[in-house]
């Protein structure tokens, strides 16, 4: 989950540039404070406890980001990029919620 967390934290910002209205942009702003600090609460309790988190990359996430960046490729005229960004990031957030 950790690492799932920190891929999520460098593909988001990529996202919110990409988005072409304003208002998504805003809105991609909240999950990735959300997500920074679910990645540092994740390393606190792992330090509380002496353990280390594993480094291990999240297949899960890689191929959900690596959607992202096939609809950002793409170039898609501004309202249909952001419907496809919106999907893949329902997609992102179901995967969260079932980890």
């Amino acid at each position: 989950m950790h690492t799932a967390e920190k891929e999520l934290t460098r593909a988001l910002p990529l996202v919110a540039k990409a988005a072409k209205s304003k208002d998504l942009k805003t809105l991609l702003r909240v999950p990735l404070k959300q997500t920074k600090g679910h990645g540092k609460a994740l390393e606190h309790v792992a330090e509380s406890l002496g353990k280390k988190l594993p480094s291990k990359s999240c297949k899960s996430m890689a191929d959900l980001i690596k959607e992202g960046a096939k609809v950002i490729a793409k170039r898609l005229v501004s309202e249909e990029q952001d419907q496809a960004l919106i999907g893949v990031g329902q997609k992102i957030e179901r995967f969260e919620i079932d980890a």
